[in-house]
């Protein structure tokens, strides 16, 4: 991710992707907290190259409910992190900081299920900080044995790796907050079994996000109607679908929950 900073932004420019609806207590809290102490911590926004459809000029990353909270008492700009990044990190920083939902306060549990390198290991370990936990999942030995390594050169003392099994994740019971599975679903051997044992790992409130590429299953991709049927067999039921996908349209980003 490139350099950020901090300015003004006018709200009303601001494109909020999937808005999540929230109780009006914790709303309400929300918007008392900033009237008596201000704005303590800047949206993030990625500003965009283009000019779309809609004319906006940002496309919000995290901070929806401090959005909400300002306008409630009339304000029209924001203070924002304007940042560069590429689709995969606004990736990243939506699951991470939108869609765990934490069980306690920087506490977060994330799961990198298929991490093959561990591309997104290293970055959502960098995200949850040291007090945080990231789980590297995979079946193949030689994947665990690299991303054990490159956690200890990288000195990310919050990787734990895991060795899986065709039908089981292993990952341990009632401890993750949020899943990745990044461009590997396609590969499952046997996805339902599999994502129904994965149940078992998961803390209340706990969020699935599956990223993938339109195809037949064989050439590195899965249509998204088959993922959904299959994790609705499994026991989950999609909430969202993120647009932060290639401009080709042949990826695309869905949200599960547990039923």
């Amino acid at each position: 991710m490139k350099d950020q900073h901090v300015e003004q932004i006018p709200i009303d420019q601001i494109h909020i992707a999937n808005p999540r609806s929230r109780s009006q207590g914790k709303w309400q809290l929300i918007v008392a907290n900033i009237r008596e102490v201000g704005l303590k911590k800047p949206i993030t926004v990625v500003r965009r190259k283009e000019l779309s459809e809609d004319g906006k000029q940002f496309d919000l990353v995290c901070g929806q409910g401090r959005i909400e909270a300002f306008i409630a008492p009339s304000e029209t700009t924001i203070p924002a992190i304007i940042i560069e990044a590429s689709r995969e990190d606004q990736f990243l920083m939506s699951l991470v900081e939108n869609i765990a939902r934490r069980r306690a306060p920087n506490r977060e549990a994330v799961a990198d299920v298929g991490a093959g390198s561990g591309w997104f290991t290293v970055r959502a370990a960098a995200r949850v900080g040291p007090s945080g936990e990231v789980y590297a999942e995979d079946i193949n030995p030689g994947a665990i044995d690299y991303i054990k390594s490159r956690a200890a050169k990288e000195h990310l003392s919050n990787v734990q790796a895991i060795l899986g099994e065709v039908t089981d994740t292993r990952l341990p019971r009632s401890s993750i907050d949020a899943v990745l599975i990044l461009k590997t679903y396609h590969e499952f051997e046997h996805p339902i079994p599999l994502m129904k044992r994965l149940r078992e790992s998961l803390r209340p409130g706990a969020k699935i996000g599956i990223i993938g590429r339109n195809g037949n299953g064989s050439d590195h991709g899965l249509m998204p109607d088959i993922v959904e049927r299959e994790m609705s067999q499994a026991g989950y039921h999609r909430i969202g679908q993120y647009d932060f996908t290639k401009d080709d349209g042949q990826d695309y980003f869905l949200i599960f929950a547990a039923d």
